[in-house]
């Protein structure tokens, strides 16, 4: 199918006093090209505008220039927050060399593909991403930008990383006699992957508790953990923690630290100072089970803002424990 643009033109001629239409002259121009560029901007259009991916354009200068609504699920900001903004808006301050590196291959023409890295929200979260990235020419072929495509690959990272601590566990667990050094090592593998501190409480036949084992992101607040595990040690009709999951031999939850749980405790000023001071956000716990028997009890403790464990992280724990 072809277009054609006419253009009619009226030639005259003088008859007397009287002018007469002599002729009518048509230009037809062949306007197909244009057409075919214009729907195919258009349909570019839509398929950015309703893709799943994150579809961003910037300058070589970094200079955000479009931001599909995918970007805005995906980063948390809107459009009008984000375009006119330089991209490092969503690169973390240690990762922000590739952008460098990227900009390099670009000028030089070069495609960049399924690149994985990481890349930070609007609301602080850290999120991996596969990123795609062409350069973007204008009419006279001069690179003028860069099309980027991100993925979030955040789901299949951490399903990655947890069978692979999953397969860490099995291989310590078969080679190790050393519980001191078994120990240790698990929770080296639990923090930071799963935990920003944890406790691995090992109990004899009489169920009491013989062998502890605590890590944290941070050494200097180990002193605080132990404090934290010590008013809790005393506690009456406690909720929570390693003797309520060695008691019942059950798993134990807390999404969110907040109000109802911060309440139960409002009468032990100290514990709760503690508690305050370690910036606990999310806790769960687990019995750890060898040959279908308790044999302790393993407790992780987020500190992270955007790190609120669920049931399905509680799983991954109880697997991890069963080991």
């Amino acid at each position: 199918m072809s277009f054609n643009q006419s253009e009619n033109q009226n030639v005259f001629q003088q008859t007397g006093d009287v002018p007469g239409v002599q002729a009518i002259v048509t230009n037809l121009h062949d306007i197909t090209e244009r057409k075919q560029a214009e729907e195919a901007q258009r349909l570019l259009a839509t398929i950015v505008t309703y893709s799943d991916d994150a579809i961003v354009s910037k300058t070589l200068e970094g200079m955000i220039t479009s931001w599909n609504g995918a970007a805005a699920n995906l980063f948390g900001y809107s459009a009008e927050e984000a375009i006119g903004r330089h991209i490092t808006l969503i690169i973390p301050p240690d990762l922000r060399a590739e952008e460098e590196e990227i900009i390099a291959k670009l000028r030089k023409g070069m495609r960049i593909e399924h690149f994985e890295t990481v890349r930070v929200t609007k609301d602080g979260r850290n999120v991996d991403v596969s990123l795609s990235i062409s350069p973007i020419k204008d009419r006279q072929g001069n690179i003028i930008g860069a099309a980027k495509i991100a993925r979030d690959i955040t789901e299949r990272k951490r399903a990655e990383e947890r069978r692979s601590m999953l397969q860490a566990v099995s291989d310590l667990l078969a080679s190790s006699f050393d519980q001191q050094i078994m120990l240790r090592e698990i929770a080296g593998l639990i923090v930071p992957a799963v935990a920003d501190y944890c406790r691995i409480a090992i109990v004899d036949g009489q169920q009491q508790i013989t062998d502890i084992k605590i890590n944290h992101i941070d050494p200097q607040q180990l002193e605080l953990v132990r404090a934290l595990y010590e008013q809790y040690k005393g506690r009456a009709n406690t909720l929570h923690g390693v003797r309520k999951i060695l008691e019942t031999g059950k798993s134990d939850l807390v999404s969110t630290i907040s109000g109802p749980f911060l309440e139960r405790v409002r009468d032990n000023p100290e514990l709760l100072r503690i508690i305050h001071a370690l910036g606990l956000q999310s806790y769960m716990g687990t019995p750890l089970i060898a040959r279908d028997k308790i044999i302790g009890a393993i407790t992780f403790s987020s500190i992270r803002p955007h790190r609120h464990y669920t049931p399905d992280d509680l799983a991954f724990a109880e697997e991890l424990a069963s080991r």
